[in-house]
């Protein structure tokens, strides 16, 4: 026998060393084989006496010793092995015993060495260090908690970013669409263009933390709270950020749009398209939600818009028939027959006056309805002599500008009177007007593509006054015209045509 095999397998092997005739007779001798197989029979039928199945869980130390009693062992060499095999079995017991001793009794304390509790003091602190920064961190969480300056990162320095490396969409971002390909940017530069990018598209959204939150746009701000202040833009030049269109997530529309506006006193806009189905997005910039949508049937919207309190909507169709459009309480109320039966008219655009109390409804007829916005019910009709293309209030409300034709007409809203007029400039057709914040300038687009700018204050009693300022830029039709809350920027534009679209730049001073 092999000490390896005993070690590695843990069985016991006997090995008879004896000559077959020398073996011990047993219970099969193995001469008379008669005899034995009646003997061997015999064995093989179920004991009577008891039923009870053999105890599988004995320990292997205790099968060999009974194989060893079975079998006597007859040599020197068996003997040592059988020796061997019991040293080991008193070594396993003893190790055990050991092992089930020790549980349950409590483990004792080694001493730490100089070198474990130097570390812990580097890592941790002393234990009066821990218990004190325990103690000042629960006094910190009971005061207000203050914005720590970030820290700098010397490997920002040794950091490369390939431009060529960037998305189109990146580049565009950090204004990086002119950059040559082969320009390498470090991480400092990198952070500061992703800060210039981030400033510039949340530009006036800084005071974010100061609204109230008391507003819901999902209720349709029961409120008249605004949001934020209109601060003057940064004079030089003019850097425009592209974000995530309004209705990008909208798969309900499938025709043009006609109307796109901005609640007076939310982030909700509102998009009417001729199909008639009006749309109210919550506008952020990102996800810029749906919160309602509503389909006017049989009615294509030419105008849809907020009036100055933004609790409802008013939207046109070419028709006699108009709606308005309660936010609050969810319900539309139409309005059919606004001067009678006897006459039929159909409406496409209107102008709220500022204060809210009128509404100015043209027609194709040069008619002009002045319409209550309270109780919805006609006021007075002014006439004109040609069709009404774009009407403007002042902002007091006080009075009311109409293009028509080649002429301009300002009305007196309390005697409901003319009382002046002028021709614009070099049009053959007036088609869009618009008046600045705080009736600095009178802006008039023609049906050749010129914008005339007039100053109110220098129009006096002359029929033919000259404009301060006049942009030829577009080649088509201009179709609408705005300025920004400053008087800084005027937009105008032309649908007919892709491209048709230009900004002008004026250097003044805010008028809020």
């Amino acid at each position: 026998l092999k000490q390896r095999n005993m070690e590695e397998t843990g069985s016991l092997f006997f090995i008879d060393t004896q000559p077959v005739s020398a073996k011990p007779k047993g219970k099969y001798s193995g001469n008379d084989h008669k005899s034995d197989r009646k003997r061997f029979q015999s064995d093989r039928s179920p004991h009577k006496e008891s039923k009870q199945t053999p105890d599988r869980s004995e320990d292997i130390y205790d099968r060999n010793a009974k194989k060893s009693k079975q079998h006597p062992v007859h040599t020197k060499e068996a003997r040592g092995a059988q020796n061997k095999i019991e040293a080991l079995r008193e070594k396993d017991d003893q190790k055990i015993n050991e092992v089930f001793g020790q549980m349950g009794k409590p483990k004792k304390q080694t001493k730490k060495s100089s070198e474990e509790t130097q570390l812990e003091k580097l890592v941790f602190g002393a234990e009066e260090e821990v218990i004190e920064s325990i103690r000042s961190k629960s006094k910190d969480e009971e005061e207000p908690r203050r914005r720590k300056a970030a820290w700098e990162d010397e490997d920002d320095e040794v950091v490369q970013i390939p431009v060529a490396s960037l998305g189109d969409k990146r580049k565009v971002d950090l204004k990086l669409t002119t950059a040559p390909d082969d320009r390498v940017l470090t991480g400092t530069e990198y952070q500061s263009q992703l800060r210039k990018s981030h400033a510039l598209e949340n530009q006036g959204n800084e005071d974010w933390a100061t609204i109230p939150t008391s507003v819901d746009d999902r209720d349709l701000l029961r409120s008249n709270v605004k949001l934020r202040t209109r601060d003057a833009f940064p004079s030089g030049d003019v850097q425009m950020i592209r974000v995530k269109d309004v209705n990008k997530n909208s798969a309900m529309l499938t025709t043009s749009i006609m109307s796109f506006q901005f609640h007076p006193n939310s982030r909700i806009s509102l998009v009417a398209a001729s199909d008639g189905i009006l749309q109210l997005f919550q506008v952020d910039g990102t996800k810029n939600e749906l919160i309602n949508a509503i389909n006017f049937k049989k009615f294509s919207i030419t105008q849809a818009g907020f009036n100055p309190e933004g609790s409802e909507i008013l939207l046109m169709g070419n028709s006699r028939q108009f709606y308005f459009y309660n936010l609050l309480g969810n319900k539309a109320l139409p309005v059919d027959n606004l001067i009678g039966k006897a006459k039929q008219e159909k409406y496409k655009n209107f102008e709220y006056a500022p204060n809210g109390e009128l509404i100015a409804i043209p027609n194709d007829n040069g008619n002009i309805h002045l319409v209550s916005g309270k109780y919805k019910t006609l006021i007075h009709t002014l006439r004109v002599n040609d069709p009404v293309t774009s009407i403007q209030f002042t902002q007091d409300s006080k009075q009311m500008y109409a293009a028509a034709g080649r002429e301009v007409y300002l009305f007196d809203v309390g005697t409901r009177r003319c009382v002046h007029r002028f021709y614009d400039e070099g049009a053959v057709a007036t088609t869009t007007m618009s008046l600045s914040p705080g009736d600095h300038y009178l802006s008039i687009g023609s049906n050749v593509g010129v914008v005339n700018v007039y100053d109110p204050s220098k129009i006096g009693n002359s029929q033919n006054p000259k404009p301060i300022k006049t942009f030829d830029n577009l080649l088509t039709s201009v179709t609408n015209i705005k300025f920004n809350s400053t008087n800084q920027f005027m937009l105008f534009n032309s649908a007919v045509g892709k491209g048709q679209i230009r900004m002008v730049i004026f250097q003044v001073e805010n008028s809020s």
